[in-house]
C-alpha cells in the first residue's frame, strides 16, 4: 500500500433508497452461529446448501448491489462479490444466499455473504478512543473512535476487519475505486471514510 491509501467503512446498514430492500434476520438454519459471519469465523462446515433469507417489510423490493442489513452482514450481488473475489487477497468466505421476497416467493438466486476471515490489528492505540471494562485492556466494551495507524497497515489486504471491532468491514481507496469503476457502478455502496495516523 503506498502512504496516501485511504480506508473507509463499509455501512451495511443504511439503504439509499427507500425502495431498496433489506434484511433483518439471518438464515434460519444458522441463526444461532450467524454471529460467525458478523466477527470473521469461519461458517462454511455448518453453512447450509440452498440458504435463503426473506426481504424484511421495512424495505422494499428493490435489490441493490450491496443489501441493508439488520444483522451487519456483508450481502452484495454476484457482481460485486466476482469483482471483489478477483480483486482482493486474503481469506474469505464467499457463501451463496437466496433472497424471498414479500409474498414468500424466491426473488434471487444471486447474492452471497462476504466473510473474511479473521481480523487484524491496525489501530493507533493512542488516537483512538476505545472503551475497556473495568480499564482491562484485554476486555474491550467498543470503539468511539477509530484511528489507523499507518505503520500496521503495510500487509493489510484490501478488504479487512479491525481486530478491536471484527462486526466492521474496512475497504481500501484501491477496492471502492475498482468498486466504483464497475460499470454500472454498484447500488447502495456506502462508505465513511477513516482517520489514519502517519
Amino acid at each position: 500500500m503506498t502512504q496516501e491509501t485511504r480506508y473507509y467503512f463499509i455501512d451495511n446498514y443504511k439503504r439509499l433508497d427507500r425502495d431498496f430492500c433489506f434484511i433483518e434476520s439471518p438464515v434460519e438454519e444458522i441463526r444461532l452461529a450467524s454471529w460467525k459471519i458478523t466477527d470473521g469465523e469461519s461458517i462454511k462446515a455448518e453453512y447450509p446448501e440452498g440458504a435463503a433469507v426473506k426481504m424484511s417489510d421495512r424495505g422494499g423490493r428493490v435489490l441493490s448491489d450491496f443489501i441493508g442489513t439488520k444483522t451487519l452482514c456483508l450481502i452484495v450481488s454476484k457482481r460485486v462479490k466476482e469483482l471483489i473475489e478477483g480483486f482482493v487477497q486474503g481469506s474469505f468466505e464467499y457463501l451463496p444466499l437466496s433472497i424471498i421476497n414479500h409474498k414468500d416467493r424466491l426473488e434471487t438466486e444471486d447474492y452471497f455473504y462476504i466473510n473474511p476471515l479473521g481480523s487484524y490489528d491496525c489501530l493507533n492505540y493512542d488516537e483512538s478512543e476505545i472503551d475497556y471494562l473495568d480499564g482491562d485492556k484485554d476486555r474491550i466494551i467498543g470503539v468511539d473512535r477509530f484511528v489507523l495507524s499507518r505503520q500496521k497497515m503495510a500487509s493489510i489486504p484490501d478488504l479487512f476487519r479491525i481486530k478491536e471491532d471484527p462486526s466492521e468491514y474496512v475497504i481500501s481507496q484501491r477496492l471502492l475505486d475498482a468498486l466504483r469503476s464497475m460499470d454500472p457502478e454498484p447500488t447502495n455502496l456506502v462508505v465513511e471514510e477513516i482517520e489514519v495516523s502517519e
